[in-house]
């Protein structure tokens, strides 16, 4: 099962890895994403929220039962609407999304080689839950949410 330290440093990985990430927290909620929002500014260009998970178990009998993990990450660039035609707010989301499909590509490769030290609980990565959806308007950001899952014996 996932841990909030895997968390904090999955996400510190990540923004090391990807170059157009250049903020990043880990957070509980809306609430809490609101508040960090609003101390950064336009300059931060693309930020990374991982959001602490929902855990629950799955499976048909108790012999079968998996740990059942199920998190996001918002990869979002603050947008001042009064100075942003709509074929800019349109780039904005052209290149946030190019920094979501950098982090889906890079937990792909991580649960490939799940060897790396703290990445091994991508191993238990089901790629087949990962979906990204556009954000639009959230505390003055756009961008994108990343929905993915784990699940573990």
């Amino acid at each position: 099962m996932i841990d909030v330290n895997f968390l904090i440093n999955y996400s510190e990985r990540l923004k090391t890895a990807i170059d157009s990430i250049n903020y990043k927290e880990v957070i509980v909620d809306d609430s809490q994403l609101i508040h960090f929002l609003e101390e950064r500014s336009l300059e931060d260009k693309h930020m990374l929220f991982m959001v602490l998970p929902d855990f629950s178990n799955s499976g048909r009998n108790v012999d079968d039962i998996k740990k059942r993990t199920d998190t996001l990450i918002l990869v979002l660039q603050k947008t001042d609407y009064s100075s942003v035609s709509h074929a800019e707010f349109l780039q904005i989301m052209q290149e946030t999304l190019i920094s979501a499909r950098a982090i889906e590509t890079k937990m792909i490769a991580d649960k490939l080689d799940d060897t790396e030290a703290g990445c091994l609980y991508m191993k238990d990565l089901n790629v087949p839950s990962i979906s990204i959806q556009p954000v639009w308007g959230l505390a003055e950001c756009n961008g994108w949410s990343i929905e993915f899952n784990f699940e573990a014996d």
